[in-house]
């Protein structure tokens, strides 16, 4: 399902790149309930580590870039928990 819409998302993605405007593009991971803030960053072109991650840990993420908007700005980022890598599931 997700992966049927991935080349769609890289092609936005790339026309973002190419406009000239600034933004960031968060790619989410499966989210979860933990009551923690853990994870890792992979930013365009680098492999993507983990397959899910707290609602905290992204909302921490984001806050970051409204305090700081040159915060990870022009980039295409990953978030998720590196601890999650090779699960076969979300973890809830």
């Amino acid at each position: 399902m997700v992966k049927s819409g991935l080349p769609a998302a890289v092609h936005a993605d790339e026309l973002l790149a190419q406009s000239g405007i600034s933004y960031t593009t968060l790619r989410f991971p499966w989210l979860n309930d933990r009551d923690e803030i853990k994870y890792q960053l992979t930013h365009r072109n680098e492999p993507y580590v983990g397959v899910s991650g707290s609602r905290q840990s992204m909302a921490d993420v984001i806050v970051k870039i409204i305090a700081d908007p040159t915060f990870l700005a022009n980039d295409s980022v990953g978030i998720a928990d590196a601890a999650t890598q090779g699960e076969t599931r979300p973890v809830y």
